[in-house]
């Protein structure tokens, strides 16, 4: 089967998509990447698996800032894809890696097979909803990051069949601690912590929704060889006043996918956080879940269903209230106290969803669809 992956943000911004090509390839099939942008490293790693990535917008601001520049790079990316399609057999299968991915492509894409993956709930944006559900419904197979979502979804969207559910988990993990950091500024700055340090780490966006400030207070009120690192984008004031109250904190910018791994590696305990804002949060899908466990890290997290139903029912970390530092000191030390327990439950945790299992019967849906 020939199949096209098509994602309109950059590439390394998702790295659960940039696990797709990689196992589509691996069981067989041929495959292609259409994408806005990818780094030059992304590129060559993976024309050595026989992936080819084409960038359609190299000249374009990736994240557009304003309401018509995302509507002239939504346009311009429909455009420069479709004719990128065109060259292609007709046969090919599109996997629309995004909802904004689709609605970019517009209708379209309903006279094609192909796979919609959809990786937002979309439950503050009621106008995304509707517009997607036509996408949904043509779609020959839909897919969603998380068994919840998968119900929400097909309640949402009238579908005849449950989505299929493919976890945020990387496609290949190095699953080895203390791996040499190419990245500069992150190498210099852990290399300015004593060697037996233990590093508490929360990886992804640094914002006031995701209430790091008690994980930040709790780690600041264990003995001295206990850190709290931060590593991804930051809003620049939530961080500022974060480093104002925590001057311990360390931060490290965001490192491209997947040489982030690279950091989380060397951490002790990996931190997974959101806020019941919205229903996207409470039922979270999060990459990092499946990143720290294969590093057989323990995971602090909020009590969010997902997290309560994967990680801590499964051993591999404790939930608790992340507005509370008492509570988040508490999990900290039992976990200490049992390490090798929760390590060892992590690395189950991730061993216990088989990926390339999933993208067979994902594979199976779309054939009998053409």
């Amino acid at each position: 089967m020939k199949l096209i992956v098509l994602c309109k943000t950059v590439f390394e911004s998702l790295a659960a998509i940039m696990a797709l090509p990689i196992v589509i390839k691996e069981l067989g099939h041929d495959v292609e990447v259409i994408t806005s942008r990818s780094e030059p490293q992304t590129k060559a790693a993976f024309a050595e698996k026989g992936i080819n990535i084409i960038d359609l917008m190299p000249e374009f601001e990736p994240f557009p800032s304003t309401v018509l520049k995302k509507a002239h790079f939504w346009r311009t990316f429909a455009k420069r894809a479709w004719s990128q399609i065109g060259q292609k057999t007709e046969e090919a299968v599109l996997w629309i890696s995004t909802g904004d991915t689709a609605l970019a492509l517009g209708k379209r894409l309903l006279r094609r097979h192909y796979v919609l993956q959809i990786r937002e709930l979309y439950d503050k944006y009621p106008l995304y909803r509707r517009m997607l559900a036509k996408y949904a419904r043509g779609a020959s197979c839909v897919v969603v990051p998380q068994i919840c979502r998968a119900g929400i979804f097909r309640s949402w969207y009238s579908l005849k069949q449950t989505p299929l559910v493919l976890p945020n988990k990387p496609a290949n993990h190095p699953r080895r601690s203390n791996l040499e950091i190419e990245d500069e500024r992150a190498r210099d700055m852990l290399a300015r912590l004593r060697g037996d340090e233990k590093i508490v780490l929360y990886q992804g966006g640094i914002s006031p929704f995701r209430e790091l400030r008690f994980v930040a207070e709790a780690v600041q009120t264990m003995d001295d060889g206990w850190r709290f690192a931060a590593m991804g984008t930051a809003d620049k004031e939530y961080l500022e006043n974060l480093r104002k109250s925590y001057p311990s904190l360390i931060y490290i910018p965001k490192v491209v996918a997947p040489y982030h791994l690279q950091i989380t590696s060397h951490a002790y305990i990996g931190v997974v956080t959101y806020s019941y804002e919205r229903l996207n949060n409470v039922f979270c899908a999060p990459n990092k879940t499946w990143e720290y466990a294969g590093f057989g890290l323990p995971m602090l997290c909020n009590d969010l269903p997902p997290l309560q139903l994967d990680v801590q029912a499964n051993g591999a970390g404790l939930c608790v209230d992340i507005q509370d530092s008492r509570q988040i000191a508490s999990a900290l030390r039992e976990i200490d106290d049992k390490y090798d327990s929760f390590s060892q439950a992590a690395q189950r945790l991730y061993d216990s969803i088989d990926t390339r299992n999933i993208m067979r019967s994902i594979m199976d849906r779309v054939s009998l669809h053409m």
